[in-house]
């Protein structure tokens, strides 16, 4: 027994002192404050990160449409008649990705999409049918 009381405090003094390490507050042994780092503002994973109006990027669908995100609605629109093409919602799934969901008005076909934002202002989707998009932020809204 006398053997176990001289292993258990070592036990115990070495979780004592790797308590003293913890990265939520300073060390005892510099009395220096250990970095913690914060996670990114909220704005940057929420659906309001994507508010506003793009338009296509690729050459054979510039001008042939809009699309208009606003908190986690979707729609693009014609440019000259303004009726609605598609519509449905967008969820931001992180720093730098975004998944849409839509109906096309012609087709009556739901369609989902996965985007990558190589910029704040550029994405590029790739829908469930039909090619790849490439959207681009406008300074309208």
């Amino acid at each position: 027994m006398n053997r176990l009381a001289p292993a258990a405090a070592a036990v115990f003094l070495s979780f004592a002192l790797a308590a003293c390490q913890s990265p939520f507050g300073g060390s005892t042994r510099t009395g220096q404050q250990v970095a913690v780092t914060t996670p990114p503002p909220a704005a940057v994973n929420s659906a309001a990160a994507i508010n506003g109006r793009w338009i296509p990027t690729d050459e054979a669908t510039r001008g042939a449409y809009y699309a208009q995100f606003n908190n986690g609605s979707f729609v693009s629109r014609d440019p000259q008649s303004n009726a609605a093409i598609a519509q449905g919602s967008y969820r931001v799934t992180s720093e730098t990705g975004v998944e849409l969901d839509f109906v096309g008005a012609a087709s009556g076909k739901r369609i989902t999409a996965t985007c990558q934002r190589s910029a704040p202002d550029r994405m590029t989707c790739t829908p469930t049918v039909g090619g790849t998009f490439s959207l681009q932020r406008t300074g309208a809204s």
